[in-house]
Parts: structure tokens; C-alpha cells; sequence
């Protein structure tokens, strides 16, 4: 399995030097002078496939983002670097330099904690994701202090592919310094349009997450030999060196790896998962929150 996601992201990537794709007319840049990008994922969490085509992922991402040229801040911290302490130092540089437009892309497991509860005794939900640590209590990037870096919201596009970083019931608020909810807390935006796929909100911020569960890398797509490892990789592709908008490559990635427009797939129209140890069954699909009609610098 291994070799033969190793093998079908080479194919692509000789692929991809070779097509010279034209940007959609008509879309909006992020005017941005001083850019960065980083990129997080903690294979050290998952089974062997699952972290080698995490790994794989991050790899090709940061790639695509190499060749615009345009992020003089550019990093892969996938694997022993995706510390919670990082990711902190790192919201808080991009903030604070200061870079004009940052993005943040994550890989990885998160969970939310109900308010009043021992690890959140705060009245909000808190959602936190995983470092490459494990699931111990130091072991969680927190939404709110991430928060307590992004003071300049500096940070225009997040996409956190993990569960249940997109739940409605997670949307997430700010108080003064103190904010919950990962799109807040990166963004510094409640307002977000819900539906930033279909009705983009012209906001020229744009949150993706998993309303519940989110689909392995490793996973095939149901289309062809693809795996979703080589969508999410070439959905960066389209909006990065593609000059695409993010609904623009998100529907490009979609024709081509799940072989249908994306507001046609499985990820976007969701699909029913039981989840046995609260005995429910939940629909889980991609989120698009703000604005899907920005593009990246």
C-alpha cells in the first residue's frame, strides 16, 4: 500500500511540472506582500499507512506552496515537530513579524471538551487538537491559545483536516483575549458564512474542517486508484501554484480525484457513521466556512 501511494503521488508530481494551468479569471487576491505557510500532521498517532501517507501529504503540500515563490515563511513541521509549543511560537510569529497573510494546514486527530468538565472548566467548549506527542493532557494544541497568539489576525486560511473541527456546536466565540472554537481562534472571526462554498461571504478569510469524522489519507476515494491523501495534496496544488480560488481547487481536485464536482461528492454532501461508543449515528462531511471564492497570494 505504501508503494503504491509513493508511486501514484511521483506520477502526479511529474505530472503536475509538466501542466501549465491558467488561474481563474475574475478572483480575488489576498494582496499580501509577506507571506507564510505551515504545515502540521503527528504520524506518530496513526497506523503505518495512515503515517506514511500523512507524511507523503504534508511533503507535496509544502511543495506546492515552494513553487509560487511567494511564502518567505515556509515550513513542514509534520511529525516530532508538531509540538504543541511550536505551533504556539509559530501562530505567534506569523502574527507578530509581521507577515501580511498566513496559512496553517493541519493533519491529525482533535476532540472538544464540554464546558465544566476537568480538563475545561471554562463555560464554553474548547476544541484541541493532538500534538505528535500522544493525547495526554500537555499533549493538546489548545483553541485558546492559539487564540492568545493571532492578536494581529494575520491568519486569513485554516484548514484543519481532523475530526470534528467543523461542528456547528464548535463555531467557537471570542471574549476580550479569551477565545474557543478553532475557526475563532485562528481567524479572530465569528461571522463567518456557513456555507462558504456555495455563498462565499466576500470576507477573504476561509475556515475548512470535518463536521465529525474526517476521512483517512490512506483512504481510497471510490474513484479510480486515488486516495484522499491525493486530494487534499492536489486541492494545495490548484490553489497554490494553479492560481485557482479555494472553491475553484476544491472542485478541480474534485473532477479529478473523486471524479464529480465537489458539491456532488461524498465529503461534501456527507455521509451517516455510527460511532459505537456513544451509540449514534452522525453525518459527517467537509465544511467550508467564510469565504470559497478568495485565493491564496
Amino acid at each position: 500500500m505504501k508503494q503504491e501511494i509513493k508511486a501514484a503521488g511521483v506520477l502526479l508530481l511529474l505530472g503536475m511540472l509538466a501542466f501549465s494551468a491558467s488561474p481563474q479569471s475574475g478572483i480575488m487576491t489576498a494582496s499580501a506582500v509577506l507571506n507564510g505557510s505551515v504545515i502540521y500532521g503527528i504520524p506518530a498517532q496513526m497506523d503505518a499507512t495512515e503515517a506514511q501517507a500523512t507524511i507523503d501529504g504534508c511533503a507535496a503540500i509544502r511543495y506546492y506552496f515552494f513553487l509560487t515563490g511567494r511564502y518567505a515563511y515556509l515550513e513542514n513541521y509534520c511529525g516530532a515537530n508538531t509540538q504543541n509549543y511550536y505551533v504556539y511560537s509559530v501562530a505567534n510569529y506569523l502574527e507578530t513579524y509581521p507577515y501580511d497573510f498566513a496559512t496553517a494546514f493541519y493533519k491529525g486527530h482533535s476532540t472538544y471538551l464540554p464546558p465544566n468538565s476537568r480538563l475545561n472548566p471554562c463555560v464554553h467548549n474548547h476544541t484541541v487538537l493532538y500534538d505528535n506527542d500522544g493525547g495526554a493532557d500537555t499533549d493538546l494544541i489548545w483553541d485558546k491559545e492559539i487564540g492568545l497568539r493571532t492578536v494581529n489576525h494575520r491568519h486569513d486560511f485554516v484548514f484543519l483536516w481532523s475530526c470534528g473541527t467543523a461542528n456547528e456546536a464548535q463555531i467557537g466565540g471570542i471574549n476580550g483575549t479569551h477565545t474557543w472554537g478553532m475557526a475563532a481562534s485562528w481567524l479572530k472571526r465569528t461571522n463567518l458564512n456557513l456555507t462558504g462554498y456555495t455563498t462565499p461571504d466576500g470576507s477573504r478569510h476561509c475556515f475548512i474542517g470535518w463536521q465529525y469524522a474526517s476521512k483517512p489519507f490512506s483512504q481510497s476515494t471510490g474513484y479510480l486508484s486515488y486516495t484522499y491523501q491525493i486530494f487534499a495534496s492536489m486541492f494545495y496544488y490548484y490553489a497554490t501554484y494553479g492560481g485557482y480560488t479555494i472553491n475553484g481547487a476544491l472542485d478541480r481536485a474534485s473532477r479529478n480525484y473523486l471524479g464529480c464536482p465537489f458539491v456532488n461528492s461524498t465529503i461534501y454532501q456527507g455521509w451517516w457513521e455510527y460511532f459505537p461508543e456513544q451509540n449514534v449515528t452522525l453525518l459527517c462531511k467537509i465544511r467550508v466556512w467564510g469565504d470559497g471564492s478568495m485565493s491564496l497570494p
